[in-house]
Order: C-alpha cells, then structure tokens, then sequence
C-alpha cells in the first residue's frame, strides 16, 4: 500500500517568473565562464606538447654534437685519421634547420602558457564572485514556483473544507441526538475543530492572516454556525418536503 496515495494527483506545472528568469540568466553567464575556461583549458595540451617536442629536439641535437665531439676528440687521443662525419655533420645540420621554426614555437608557448594561467585565474576569480549570488537566486525562485501554487491550493482547499464541513455537520446532528437520546454512540463532531491544514508561510498562502483573537472569535462563530446547519439539517430529514 502506497504511504502517499495523492504523490499521483500533485500538479506539475513549467516554471515562470521573474526570478526563475532571473536565475537562469544568471546560469547562463555562469555557462559562457565555464565554456570560456574549457576553451583555455584545452590550448594547454597544444602548447606544452609544443615545448616538449622543442625540448626533445634541443636533446637529440646536443646528442648529435657530443657525439660528433667525442669522435673527433677519440681521434686526436688516439693520434689517428679524423673520421668522416660528412653524414653526422649533415644529419645534424638538418636536424638543426628543423629545429629553428619548433624552437621559436615552444618560445612561443612558454610566453602563452603563463598568460593562459593568468587568464583561467581571472575567470575562477570572476566564476567565483558569480556564483555568490547563486543560491540566493535559486532561494527566490523556489519561493516564487511555491507561490504559484497558491491560487490551486486555496481551490482544492476550499472544496476539502466544504465537503469536510458537511460531513462534519452531519456527525453533529447525529452526535446531538446521541447525547440527548443517551444513544452512547458518538461520531466525535467535536473533532471538526482539529483540521489543521498547513501552509507554506508565503504571503500568496495567507494574505491576510488572523490575530490570535480574531481566530477565536471566528472559531466561536463558527461553532455556533455549525450547530445551526446541524439543526437544519435534522429539520430537513425530519421534513425532506418542506
């Protein structure tokens, strides 16, 4: 058995409203700082792999260079013929031109990569103070989409409180002509007076609310409003055709 039997019943509506609209311009700016720090963060792979390449070519020419230095140092120590290094000298020559425009690259990169750290601090700085105002927008929109029920809420309450109210007024005629007949089987009219239908505690709810006393005094009223329709309603069954 299902504990909320009414979960099916509860209305659904799109949400609208002047702070719902404000929040979701909000999140929009929220969305374009992320996107832009997704944008930033992306250029970073491209130019540290532009320093790395730089980096790994700078080694393999300083390899080059040893090694073309060590074959011509073993020779003089040796007091031997200097080998032909026609093709080292050419391999490192080519390595060497294709090196120039990857160095001026990765010079290039290490000059941007701290103006790209630079840039996603401002934007975290900026995302950061934006996002302060978050969950007070979000607050007031929740607000607003709970006072957009108010006008359902106080139509299914009123049609509760009329059917609760008549079937309220029928227990106490048969309540009163228990107590007077000593019949000793009550229905518990009295228990009218405990409804108490709770509210969200938002102007649109309960625009007017009662002071204490003036509860009272209504209270009273209706208590003795309440036994009169009973007496009618005794009449009326007693007389259907009058």
């Amino acid at each position: 058995m299902a504990i909320f039997p009414f979960k099916k019943a509860i209305p659904t509506r799109e949400p609208t409203g002047p702070a719902l609209t404000t929040l979701n311009d909000h999140q929009a700016v929220d969305r374009e700082l992320v996107n832009q720090l997704n944008l930033l963060n992306r250029r970073f792979p491209s130019a540290d792999n532009d320093v790395r390449l730089a980096a790994a070519m700078e080694h393999d020419i300083t390899a080059r260079r040893e090694q073309i230095d060590g074959k011509i140092a073993e020779a003089r120590y040796s007091q031997t013929e200097t080998p032909d290094l026609t093709q080292d000298r050419r391999a490192l020559a080519d390595l060497e031109s294709r090196f120039k425009p990857v160095s001026e690259t990765a010079r290039a990169a290490k000059v941007l990569i701290p103006r790209l750290h630079a840039d996603i601090d401002a934007l975290r700085t900026r995302r950061q103070e934006h996002r302060r105002d978050t969950n007070r927008l979000l607050w007031l929109a929740a607000r607003e989409q709970a006072a957009s029920y108010a006008a359902d809420f106080a139509e299914k309450e009123a049609a509760f409180r009329a059917a609760h109210r008549a079937a309220f007024v029928a227990a106490a005629a048969a309540d009163k002509i228990a107590m007077e007949q000593a019949f000793g089987d009550f229905l518990g009219a009295d228990l009218y007076y405990q409804l108490n239908i709770s509210r969200p505690l938002h102007p649109a709810f309960d625009p007017n609310p009662l002071l204490p006393e003036e509860a009272q005094a209504r209270r009273r009223t209706d208590a003795l409003a309440l036994q009169q329709e009973a007496d009618q309603l005794m009449a009326s069954l007693l007389n259907p055709e009058s």
